[in-house]
This record gives C-alpha cells, sequence and structure tokens, in this order.
C-alpha cells in the first residue's frame, strides 16, 4: 500500500488548518420575545453585519477592533441597513388583532446582547423593541421571508421563565401562535424526525 509523503502530508494538513481559519458560520436570525404576563412585551434581534452581503457564509465577521474604525456615518448605515433587513426578512402578527411592526433600536454588541469588551469580538446589531401588547390580542406568532437565505432562532420568555419549545423557521415557514394566556403553543411540536 502507497503512503502519502511526510512533506505531503504536511502540505494537506496546512491546507486543511488555513481553510478552517477561513471558514464563518452562517449566521442566523435569532429573535427574543419576553412577556412579562401583564401586557408588557420586549422583542430582541440579533443581526450580523455579514447577513447583508451577497454571500454571508464566506463573508468576514466584523471584530470589535474593526468596529473601531468605523465613522459615525458608517455605523449609522449599519443600523438602518439592519432595521431594513429585520423589516424585510421577519413578520410578527398577534392574534387576531393583525400584523405588527416593531420599531427596533439599534446597538452594537457582541452575540447574546453581551456587551464588547475584547478586539477579537465579534459584532452584531441588536435591535430592542419594548411596548405593550395590543388590547384584545391573544396569540403572538410571526415568519420568516421566503426571500430570505438566514434561518430565524425563536426563544420566548414569559413571566420570566423560558417557554420550553423553540423553533427555527426557515425562508417560508410560519411559527406556531403563543397563546398569550398560557403562555404556551396552541399547537403540538412536530414528532421527532428519524433517520433510517
Amino acid at each position: 500500500m502507497n503512503r502519502p509523503s511526510p512533506r505531503f502530508s504536511a502540505l494537506f494538513a496546512l491546507t486543511l488548518l488555513a481553510l478552517a481559519c477561513q471558514a464563518h458560520p452562517l449566521p442566523e436570525i435569532p429573535v427574543d420575545t419576553d412577556f412579562d404576563g401583564k401586557g408588557g412585551c420586549t422583542v430582541r434581534v440579533e443581526i450580523d453585519p455579514r447577513s447583508f452581503e451577497v454571500d454571508p457564509n464566506s463573508a468576514p465577521s466584523l471584530t470589535n477592533a474593526d468596529l473601531a474604525f468605523l465613522n459615525a456615518a458608517r455605523r449609522d448605515d449599519l443600523k438602518k441597513q439592519a432595521a431594513a433587513y429585520i423589516a424585510r426578512m421577519v413578520k410578527w402578527e398577534f392574534d387576531p388583532t393583525g400584523a405588527f411592526e416593531p420599531q427596533f433600536t439599534f446597538e452594537f454588541t457582541t452575540h447574546a446582547n453581551a456587551p464588547l469588551k475584547n478586539p477579537e469580538d465579534v459584532v452584531v446589531l441588536t435591535g430592542t423593541w419594548a411596548g405593550k401588547t395590543p388590547a384584545g390580542a391573544s396569540g403572538y406568532s410571526m415568519s420568516a421571508s421566503k426571500e430570505g437565505v438566514l434561518a430565524v432562532v425563536i426563544h420566548h420568555v414569559a413571566r420570566g421563565m423560558p417557554v420550553e419549545r423553540f423553533q427555527v423557521l426557515f425562508p417560508g415557514e410560519k411559527s406556531y401562535v403563543l397563546d398569550l394566556g398560557t403562555f404556551l403553543p396552541r399547537t403540538a411540536a412536530p414528532p421527532p424526525v428519524v433517520a433510517k
């Protein structure tokens, strides 16, 4: 049996390492909604600036070190892009009152709304909206735009406790309806997919 030469093996290993270092995980759109149980509601979204690129998967991440070199106009432009992007990619609805368009205030953070500290921290735009659920609303849902390419990852919190069932929406999909009385999904979860 022929074995590759040590020189070839080393070159191959370095090539794989270089490719792995350049790889970036595909961004997603996290959406966290927090219901206080008294009619108050906070929606938080996270937009990776790579989402604005033609190929988000191959675009480099914006780091805290990079952010330091962006002037105020460029930072404002990124916030405007994030607002326009989320308005196109995710649609919200209260049942039975209809469509709801949160007006987000965007800030630069790292993932999970954590503050930027280190130069290598990955920068995302975190948008927050806080207000009241519409009078008469009994359910809450959202949908991912068909024109999108990224998954929307939904988490709910009600009265300080996470709603057990989270959901991932692919482009064109609609979420379950969260009942605003019980803070439980109105429909059962689909059965698990089992590989055969």
